[in-house]
């Protein structure tokens, strides 16, 4: 389940995948939202046919915008990071679906966690929780803690916030001008796209 571990560098993150036939039960739904939290997870999950969670996990430094720009491998997966995963993932399986597809924990980079936690803390908002810990909000969100797992009801969804996400990775050029199509090809390059990622994960196995 869990991918080779190495040296537990910090700032690192990771992500881990399940698919399921649906996801129906409000009492699943609640367990989810309850485990995300202590576990200081975030992520999505799409409700109704088929089912999908995406959990993601980071070290503590793994949401600075100063994290190296070279790409994480298996090897390098945060150990902190990816334990609380593969706790998650232990909890999830323990559960009854009508199918499941619980995929390996993944290693993610840091920027690109960053990106997509700052994608979901604008569009969920945030809620008044006395006494939590914010030290992990993106910048521009709410000092409030975050709400640590958005429930969406279409794939489309999904698709939109990735793509929000991956257009933190090209911003225009300084200057409010357009970034030339050469620029940003080169740049995309050297990013890790949720895009990618998605299109990656979803392929029939």
């Amino acid at each position: 389940m869990l991918a080779p571990k190495g040296s537990g560098a910090g700032g690192r993150a990771a992500y881990l995948l399940f698919l399921t036939h649906h996801l129906l039960s409000s009492t699943k739904q609640s367990q989810l939202r309850t485990w995300a939290k202590d576990l200081s997870l975030v992520g999505l999950a799409k409700r109704g046919y088929p089912g999908v969670i995406l959990l993601l996990a980071s070290s503590p430094s793994s949401s600075s915008a100063t994290s190296s720009n070279r790409k994480d491998s298996p090897e390098n997966i945060g150990d902190e990071s990816a334990a609380r995963l593969e706790e998650v993932a232990r909890r999830i399986k323990r559960m009854q679906w009508a199918s499941q597809d619980l995929r390996p924990v993944q290693p993610l980079q840091a920027r690109t966690f960053t990106r997509l936690q700052r994608v979901l803390g604008e569009r969920q908002g945030s809620v008044s929780e006395t006494g939590s810990d914010t030290s992990a909000v993106p910048k521009g969100v709410s000092v409030r803690r975050m709400i640590p797992l958005l429930f969406l009801d279409t794939m489309k969804e999904i698709s939109t916030l990735f793509q929000e996400a991956d257009q933190l990775a090209h911003p225009a050029a300084e200057g409010g001008g357009k970034m030339d199509q050469s620029a940003k090809a080169s740049q995309e390059d050297s990013q890790e796209l949720w895009r990618d990622i998605w299109r990656r994960e979803m392929k029939p196995r």
